[in-house]
């Protein structure tokens, strides 16, 4: 970078298509067959076959704009808006002396050669531009990457999936608005009424595993907006970094935490201390140790990317002294309020479910397969932009067009939640719990054999290092992706079911209350005949002592009175 303006290398390839890169070639290969390879393309004359060339020869191009016409000190002020680099191979033993001469002969040598000398040198030349602003001075960038059209299609395939589904939910209300009317009750959804809101198998597991998707959802809105408005500047990689770790320690933690300990409070578990725990722990571990495992890669391969011992105990101390005890405060503050009662309470006897066909189950399978596709179908265009700004020295500056793709990405897996809830509370299928999450995380698996693909086709690593470095990014990547999708398809599966089955909260309720007073009410009139009764005896017994008070001793009487 050049007064936080990156040097872009850009060069028209085969296909005339116009690459640009913010690092440039060290050098370029032809084969033995006279295929010239990689960088060598830019120039018709590195031709030699089986030949190495040097680029020993930067010309750089600065542009700026001048600010004023007054001259301070002799010295015109400007602001650079464009920096470019183009490199060259230029012998410059061959003429005897150093010269920048585009014209003289490559810096060629064969692959076998033992020693070689090699002279460096730049040119720098200088352009002024009147026509561009300093505040525009990033367009050049997002001219070279030629992505325009890419984002808007994506955005409106993504946009009619998403009007779609909403009609279909449009149509699913009507039809249960209508079932309610009808009073159909004798099969469908309203059948299972008294086990859809039963404990679910694993009910630890998945709050524990919503409650870090939560975490994860606000910190990706968080640092969306901020890149979105600019706050983060690509001219500083290590911003959104920092955007990341300060906004899931001290905005999702919390949050993480209460939604954890809420929903394992709403099905009736008593150790949230276990799992704010397991919440403050998951993701974070699996972080740290694929930052540790990489750490050790770098330092065994005498990499520049290794990081110093201070950043990893700093990395540390902000999740022991600021992840944990905010999560712990999060499921504290959940553990002290009332417990979220479920609109009909579970019967004691669970509904028996039949063992479902093969064929059944594999259309369940397909269907699973297709809701988990629409949402990496959504993101899948952001996805290629940001493996190659990691991985193939591209920059990514897209974050209004992500932004919009992330924002339909919620609604879509929402709706395709709700869509495919209903279809399995209509066929009579309570386990809706872990299916939500699933359905729509299942996407994660289309990321992950997505990056599979770019590795074997889009990068040029060969050594085990780089396949584990690669892969561990990925991986933690995709499961960034399944808790992000999932957690969303839960929520709105949980908050859908809880609207769809309200209506009978008055009736489940109702009637234990009617019991209750009912049974209070005999008892008040029972009591009363007892009484009743005990004073028409205290009456009898009182007449009958006066009968025989002045014929019977002392003591008879007294005997008779007690």
């Amino acid at each position: 970078y050049i007064d936080d303006v990156p040097v872009l290398w850009c060069y028209q390839t085969r296909t005339s298509d116009n690459y640009c890169s913010p690092m440039f070639p060290v050098g370029c290969y032809v084969t033995p067959s006279g295929q010239q390879q990689d960088a060598c393309v830019i120039d018709p004359k590195f031709n030699r076959p089986d030949t190495y060339y040097l680029f020993n020869h930067l010309e750089f191009v600065i542009t700026y704009s001048v600010i004023d016409d007054i001259k301070h000190d002799g010295e015109i002020h400007g602001n650079i808006i464009k920096v470019t680099v183009n490199p060259y191979s230029i012998n410059h033993d061959a003429t005897g002396i150093t010269s920048c001469n585009l014209d003289n002969a490559a810096m060629e040598f064969a692959p076998n050669f033992t020693e070689i000398l090699v002279k460096y040198s730049y040119t720098v030349i200088y352009q002024e531009e009147k026509d561009v602003k300093w505040s525009h001075r990033w367009n050049y960038v997002m001219d070279s990457l030629n992505h325009n059209n890419l984002n808007l299609f994506s955005i409106m395939n993504s946009g009619l999936i998403t009007a779609f589904f909403t009609g279909g939910i449009t149509i699913l209300s009507y039809k249960v608005k209508a079932s309610r009317n009808k009073n159909e009750e004798s099969s469908g959804w309203p059948q299972i009424k008294e086990d859809v809101f039963r404990t679910p198998l694993g009910y630890l597991a998945i709050s524990v595993i919503v409650g870090n998707g939560v975490q994860v959802i606000i910190t990706t809105l968080l640092v969306i907006s901020f890149a979105t408005l600019g706050t983060i500047s690509p001219a500083n990689p290590g911003s959104i970094s920092m955007t990341i770790l300060i906004g899931y320690v001290t905005l999702g933690s919390c949050p993480a935490g209460y939604t954890t300990a809420k929903l394992y409070k709403m099905w009736g578990g008593e150790h949230w201390k276990l799992t704010t725990a397991l919440t403050a722990t998951l993701l974070p571990a699996m972080a740290i140790f694929q930052l540790l495992l990489c750490n050790i890669i770098f330092v065994v391969t005498g990499s520049s990317s290794v990081l110093p011992w201070t950043t990893g105990i700093a990395v540390l101390s902000i999740w022991i002294f600021g992840n944990v005890p905010l999560v712990v405060f999060g499921g504290f503050f959940a553990q002290k309020q009332k417990r979220v009662w479920h609109p009909v309470p579970p019967s004691d006897i669970r509904r028996f479910m039949p063992s479902r066909a093969c064929y059944r189950k594999i259309a369940v399978l397909i269907i699973k397969l297709f809701c988990g596709a629409i949402p990496f179908s959504v993101i899948f265009i952001q996805l290629f932009f940001i493996l190659n700004s990691l991985w193939n020295n591209q920059i990514y500056y897209s974050y209004g067009y992500l932004a919009i793709q992330v924002a339909i990405l919620c609604v879509l897996c929402a709706e395709i939640s709700i869509v495919f809830t209903y279809l399995q509370l209509s066929a009579e299928n309570y386990r809706w719990s872990w299916n939500s999450f699933i359905t729509t995380g299942f996407g994660a698996v289309y990321f992950f054999v997505y990056c599979v693909y770019f590795y074997i086709n889009k990068t040029e690593a060969q050594d085990p290092f780089s396949f584990v470095i690669y892969f561990s990014y990925t991986s933690l990547m995709a499961i960034v992706f399944l808790l992000f999708t999932g957690s969303i398809g839960f929520i709105a599966a949980l908050v859908f079911v809880r609207k769809l089955y309200m209506p009978y909260a008055t009736e489940y309720y109702q009637k234990p209350l009617n019991r209750v007073v009912a049974k209070e009410l005999k008892d008040v009139e029972a009591n009363v005949e007892i009484l009743e009764t005990i004073e028409q005896e205290a009456e009898e017994v009182n007449l009958t002592a006066e009968n025989f008070k002045h014929h019977q001793p002392a003591e008879e009487e007294e005997k008779l009175l007690a």
